[in-house]
This record gives C-alpha cells, sequence and structure tokens, in this order.
C-alpha cells in the first residue's frame, strides 16, 4: 500500500515537472526572442553611430587639411619677406663695412706717417744722450783718479803715524807688565798670610765643635735627628698625596692598570678597557696577561684580527699558557676559520688534558668542518670529564641527528634535559627527534615544555602543529601555526603546514592562500607542493596549478 502511495505521488510529481518543464520552455524561449530584438536594435543603433562617427572624422579631417595648407601659404609669404629682409640687410652691412675700410685705410696712413717722425726723434735723442753719457764717463774718471792720489797720500801719512804709537805702546806695555809683576808678588804674600790666618782660625773653631759635641749626649743628637727626619718625612707625604690626587695615574703599577681594565671588561667598557692594558702594556710589554686581557677586549668589540695578534704576542711571552690559546681557539671559530681552531684547541688539550670546555668547542669545530664522527668523540670525551655536561649532550645530539642515528640523537637531548630541566633548546631538540619517530604524543610534550620556558619559539609551535596534524587534531594544529606566525609573520614552514592542515579539513582558499606565502616565501616549497600528496585533492585546481609552475 506504502508502495502504490509513492508510485502515485512519484507520477503526480512527474507531471507537475512536466508541467513546469513546458512553462519554463515557454519563458525561455519569450526571453530568448526579447532578448534577439534587442541585439538587433543595438545592431542598428551601433550602425547609426558608426556613420554618423565616420562623417565627423572626415569633415574634421577636411577643417584640419585647409587649416594646414593656410598654415603652408602663411609660412611661404613670411618665408620670402624674411629673405627680402635679410638681402637688404646684408647690402647695408656691406657698405657700412666699405666705408669702415676707407676710414681705417686713412687713419692707418696718419698713424704710420706718424710713426717714422717720432722714431727719427727717438734716435736723435738716444745719439745727443750717449754723448753727454761719454763726457760724464771722462769727468768721472779724471774724479776718480784725483781721489786715488789724494787716498795714497792719506794712507802714507797715517802709515807714519801708526808706526810712531807702536813704538810708544810697545815701551809702556814693557813697564805696565814689570809693574803688573810686582804687584803679583805683592798679592801672593798676603793671600799666604791671610791662608795662615784662616787655617789657625778654622783649627780654633774645629776645636771649639769638638769640645760641645763631646759635652751633647747621643740621645739629644739622635732625638734632634728624628724630629727634622719626621718633619721632612710629613712635607714630603703631603706633597706626594696633593700629586696622586691630582695625577693618580703617574702612582699607577701593571697591576692596577690590569685591575682597573678587568674592572671595565666586566662592565663592558671595552674602549676604556683597552686603553688602561695598553698603558699596562707601555710600563711593562712582558706581562702575558696584559696582551691576554687585552686579547679578549678586542674579541668582545668584534676586532678578531686583532685579537689574534694580542693573544699571540702573549704566548710569546708564555707559550704555555692555556687560557691565552683557548681564547685564540674561540677567536678563529668566530673568524670561521676551524681547522686553526682545532689545532689550537689542540694546545690547549696538551697542557690541560682534562679541560671539558675545550673538548666541547673542539667538537664543535669539528662538526662545522662537517666531520661529525670525530665531532662526537670529542663530546664523548667532555662528557666523560663532565657527565652532567648539557651542552655536550646537546651537540652530540645533534651531530646523532645528522647521522640520522635517531635513537641515540633522543638519548643525548633526553639526558640533556635532565641534566638541565630549564633548557628550551634541548627540550626542542628533544620534541624533535621525537617527531622523527614518528613519536608525536611524547614530541608534543617537549613542545610543550620548549614553549614553557620560551613562549615565543616559532619553532616549538609550529612542529607542535605539526604533530597534532599527525594526530588528526587538525583544530588545534591551526591555532599552533597561528602562534607560530604571531611569533614570526615571515615565517614559511609554519605557512606551508598550515596550507597542509586547511587542506586536510576541506578549506581549499585558505590552503591555497597560505601556500602562496609559502612560496613567496621560500621558493622551495614550490617544488614540494608539486609531489606533496596531501595536496593532491586540490592538484587539479586551476589556482594550485598556477603556483607550482610558477
Amino acid at each position: 500500500l506504502h508502495r502504490n502511495k509513492l508510485v502515485e505521488n512519484l507520477q503526480q510529481l512527474e507531471a507537475e515537472l512536466s508541467t513546469q518543464k513546458s512553462e519554463l520552455q515557454s519563458d525561455t524561449q519569450g526571453y530568448k526572442e526579447a532578448i534577439r530584438q534587442h541585439l538587433e536594435q543595438v545592431e542598428t543603433e551601433l550602425a547609426t553611430g558608426k556613420s554618423q562617427l565616420q562623417s565627423d572624422v572626415q569633415a574634421q579631417k577636411e577643417a584640419m587639411r585647409q587649416y594646414l595648407e593656410q598654415v603652408e601659404t602663411e609660412l611661404a609669404t613670411g618665408k620670402s619677406q624674411l629673405q627680402s629682409e635679410l638681402a637688404a640687410k646684408k647690402e647695408t652691412i656691406g657698405e657700412n663695412l666699405q666705408q669702415l675700410e676707407s676710414e681705417y685705410a686713412g687713419e692707418l696712413s696718419k698713424w704710420q706717417s706718424g710713426t717714422n717722425e717720432r722714431r727719427e726723434e727717438i734716435f736723435k735723442n738716444l745719439e745727443q744722450s750717449q754723448v753727454e753719457l761719454d763726457e760724464q764717463l771722462s769727468g768721472f774718471k779724471s774724479d776718480v783718479r784725483t781721489q786715488k792720489d789724494k787716498i795714497s797720500h792719506n794712507l802714507e801719512k797715517l802709515e807714519t803715524k801708526f808706526e810712531a804709537q807702536l813704538s810708544q805702546l810697545h815701551l809702556g806695555a814693557q813697564e805696565q807688565k814689570e809693574l803688573t809683576l810686582q804687584n803679583l808678588q805683592k798679592v801672593e804674600t798676603q793671600l799666604t798670610s791671610d791662608l795662615s790666618q784662616l787655617q789657625s782660625e778654622a783649627q780654633t773653631q774645629k776645636d771649639e765643635i769638638l769640645q760641645k759635641l763631646a759635652e751633647v749626649t747621643p740621645q739629644f743628637i739622635s732625638d734632634s735627628f728624628i724630629a727634622e727626619a719626621h718633619e721632612k718625612i710629613q712635607s714630603l707625604t703631603a706633597q706626594l698625596n696633593v700629586l696622586q690626587a691630582n695625577h693618580p695615574h703617574l702612582f699607577f703599577s701593571v697591576d692596577d692598570y690590569l685591575k682597573q681594565g678587568d674592572t671595565l671588561l666586566l662592565e663592558k667598557r671595552y674602549e676604556e678597557a683597552i686603553a688602561n692594558y695598553d698603558k699596562g702594556i707601555e710600563l711593562q710589554p712582558s706581562i702575558a696577561s696584559v696582551w691576554q686581557q687585552k686579547g679578549a677586549a678586542l674579541r668582545e668589540l668584534g676586532r678578531h684580527k686583532e685579537a689574534i695578534a694580542s693573544l699571540d704576542k702573549a704566548l710569546e711571552i708564555n707559550g704555555d699558557d692555556s687560557d691565552s690559546w683557548y681564547q685564540r681557539g674561540i677567536t678563529l671559530m668566530e673568524l670561521k676559520e676551524y681547522k686553526k681552531a682545532i689545532a689550537t684547541f689542540d694546545e690547549v688539550i696538551r697542557l690541560q688534558p682534562t679541560d671539558q670546555k675545550t673538548w666541547l668547542n673542539r667538537g664543535i669545530a669539528l662538526a662545522r668542518l662537517k666531520n661529525y664522527e670525530e665531532a662526537i668523540s670529542s663530546y664523548d670525551k667532555a662528557i666523560e670529564l663532565n657527565a652532567d655536561y648539557h651542552e655536550a649532550w646537546v651537540n652530540r645530539g645533534v651531530a646523532l641527528g645528522i647521522l640520522q642515528r635517531r635513537e641515540e640523537a633522543f638519548t643525548s637531548f633526553d639526558r640533556a634535559t635532565q641534566c638541565q630541566p630549564d633548557d628550551a633548546v634541548a627540550w626542542l631538540n628533544r620534541g624533535l627527534a621525537l617527531e622523527e619517530l614518528k613519536r608525536y604524543e611524547e614530541a608534543i610534550t617537549s613542545f610543550d615544555k620548549t614553549i614553557q620556558f620560551k613562549p615565543n619559539s616559532h619553532k616549538a609551535w609550529n612542529h607542535r602543529g605539526y604533530a597534532l596534524v599527525q594526530l588528526e587534531q587538525d583544530e588545534k594544529a591551526l591555532q599552533s601555526f597561528n602562534k607560530a606566525l604571531e611569533a614570526k609573520p615571515n615565517y614559511a614552514d609554519a605557512y606551508y603546514n598550515k596550507a597542509v592542515c586547511c587542506v586536510l579539513q576541506g578549506q581549499d582558499d585558505s590552503a591555497l592562500k597560505n601556500l602562496q606565502q609559502a612560496i613567496k616565501l621560500n621558493p622551495r616549497y614550490r617544488q614540494q607542493a608539486k609531489t606533496d600528496r596531501d595536496f593532491e585533492v586540490i592538484r587539479d585546481d586551476e589556482w594550485f596549478r598556477q603556483l607550482v609552475r610558477g
């Protein structure tokens, strides 16, 4: 019964649909006819408009042609007029030039005539001047001869007079010499007498002083000397205190400069620290510790080559200073000279075989050279010296991870978190190792620990989202990806993983937007998206094809 009723309903529904279909076809035919008529009307209007437009264009073209002909006529007239004016001006200029040439020829003739007359006059004056000069020269020669004769006569007179005076002076000098000798003998006698008297008086005074000293007690002499010495010491001390207050650096020793430099180094006042070390070196350049500390300050300023030079100087003075060798190795690491750094760390190990931090940094340098097996051996040595050395465990885990030894890598990271439970980096690496082992729930726990100690860790949020996608917890995964992008807005990995998550939720447009952003930030995702099975459902989408084609 129910079936018959259902059949009747279907038949009734079919009849209604048939009626509606007929009505729809009729309406469609009417709409089609109306549209056809409208199109014919539009076509007619377009034809009329086109004809009108052609007429307007032809009229404007004709007007423009007439205007150009008029302009051409005006230009031809102007050109002819201009040529006539130029010809007239040219003729006028020619006449003016001829007139100027005639005037100039006349003036030139006058000037040449005047010049000849002036030249003859100058020659006459020169001849007259020469005659006068000859007369003056003859007179001058005569005067010179007269003057010469007069001077010779005077010289003869002076010579005679001088000889007479010299003879007289010689006689006077002899007499003066004899008189002087007599006076000297008298003075000598007087001095001998005075000296004898002085010796006698000195002896008398000496005897009196000795007698007085004998009367003075030794205690009095001592007290007087001490009092006088104490007074002088106090005076000198006061002067030294004033000098030290005004110029303290004058009293600095090398140790003082070293201590002050070390204090400034701790306060991160590196330039001032270097200035103090330089003053210490100036006082005594052979102290290794000053050179070493100067190298440390230079390294902090990023002046690595200068730091190496300073540390080399320290090692020239003391080649067995392990601290200088260690700082040199660290500085070479910062210069990315890893082979030299390893050789330097080997020197430290020669001097200090149990220095754990040197073994650690030696391992890091080997890892930078992609020598992971030897790097692991160095980390093992550091751990052997200190089983709780969490930095060595972390770096060991990284090297093992690169070598695809995932279980051992996880064990190292796990041990690092035990050694230092608040180390966000160790927890992040522990989570990544678990992710590689597909232990997603445990990985999420590690990422949560990372976020606890470092809330803005974009990597932790991103990998947490990835693990949640693998556990099919897409909503929570999207929240994690959004957190990653809040922490780092240009994070291509998070955009790509978010695109995958959106595809799995059927949000194709959102997926394509995020994929587009990921490719924009990192073009390698274009190739990855081509082969990623997660994008299978949108592979035929035109937008997706454009993105992967580039």
